[in-house]
């Protein structure tokens, strides 16, 4: 612990560095499944904190709730659930969607968390996610493409995949 320290000490004036702290957010829309029993789709709200910038880079913290609505046609009554996924991972940020001021072309993130998800009338279930997109200004509109997934560790589900669509606000 002490060696890792004193590397980063030694390391640290050499790397150009920014600690101010910037809100940054989006919407957009996302399919939930877990592959082989249900899809669902649902709406997004995307809210990161950037906390540190490395040059062309930003270091953040973000949440990225949704809800939607699943219904199951496989079932004889054709039953219907309200879907909430809540989120929060830390992530490395590139290029366009950075900061509110970059005006890259294309920008990327990836990152890891964790993520809850809850069916309203069947168990709920939680795990480590990680996440990974690309941002591109499509249509003078500057969008975000994100895949996900979250391993559950509560043995209800194999996991979750999300696949989803945002419009970066703030541009």
């Amino acid at each position: 612990m002490k060696k890792t320290l004193f590397i980063l000490l030694l390391i640290c004036p050499f790397i150009k560095m920014k600690a101010q702290v910037e809100y940054m957010h989006s919407f957009g829309a996302a399919i939930y499944t877990d592959i082989t029993n249900y899809a669902w789709p649902g709406g997004t709200y995307h809210a990161r904190l950037n906390f540190t910038e490395l040059g062309d880079m930003a270091l953040s913290v973000g949440a990225r709730p949704a809800i939607g609505f699943y219904y199951n046609s496989n079932d004889y009554y054709g039953e219907n659930y309200l879907g909430f996924d809540f989120p929060v991972t830390v992530d490395i940020n590139g290029g366009m969607g950075t900061t509110s001021g970059d005006d890259d072309g294309v920008g990327f993130f990836a990152g890891a968390g964790v993520e809850y998800s809850l069916l309203v009338g069947l168990p709920g279930f939680f795990g480590p996610t990680g996440n990974a997109g690309i941002r591109a200004s499509i249509f003078e509109q500057p969008l975000e493409l994100r895949v996900g997934y979250m391993y559950d560790i509560t043995g209800t589900e194999v996991g979750q995949l999300t696949v989803g669509l945002s419009r970066l606000l703030g541009f």
